[in-house]
């Protein structure tokens, strides 16, 4: 007895195309399940964690306090600061201030404002009576920031911070 020849027809038909579906969705749902397990179990190895700042444009004055400007961007709200470690993008063209603040939220006396830097800034150098920072970003080549370039600079300043 000889058997059927496979037909484009069978080859394309419906219930193909529902296995060979099934069978992708399944795979991407595995491996996406992987994915998460192992993103939970590095975040729970980890002793710090990553600070999700809101920006916006504007800047600090020497208290601490906001002031209007197009030339700076800053993190609208401060955060805690003990262990911070802020790097930059290897590329990247801005410097930073970082602002410390007491439990009342008022800027520190002495050493409440660092220099404006270019490259990391170790948790060792956060004073020890400082509670909470906010950090200042200046763009080198930049005098008007758009809306837009607040994503395109705050994305060049990773902060993190002990859990």
């Amino acid at each position: 007895m000889k058997s059927a020849p496979i037909t484009l027809n069978k080859l394309f038909s419906k219930r193909t195309w529902k296995v060979i579906l099934s069978w992708v969705l399944t795979f991407a749902v595995v491996i996406g399940a992987i994915c998460g397990v192992i993103a939970v179990v590095k975040s729970i190895d980890s002793d710090s964690r990553t600070v999700y700042a809101a920006w916006a444009r504007g800047s600090l004055d020497e208290n601490g306090n906001y002031v209007e400007g197009k030339t700076s961007i800053y993190t609208k709200k401060a955060f805690e600061c003990a262990g911070l470690d802020i790097t930059l993008d290897f590329d990247s063209g801005v410097t930073y201030k970082v602002y410390f603040y007491t439990d009342d939220g008022d800027l520190l006396d002495e050493g409440g404002v660092t220099q404006a830097l270019s490259g990391h800034f170790e948790a060792d150098s956060v004073p020890a009576n400082a509670t909470y920072a906010r950090v200042v970003v200046t763009p080198n080549d930049d005098a008007n920031i758009t809306w837009t370039e607040i994503v395109k600079y705050s994305n060049q300043v990773h902060i993190t911070v002990s859990k």
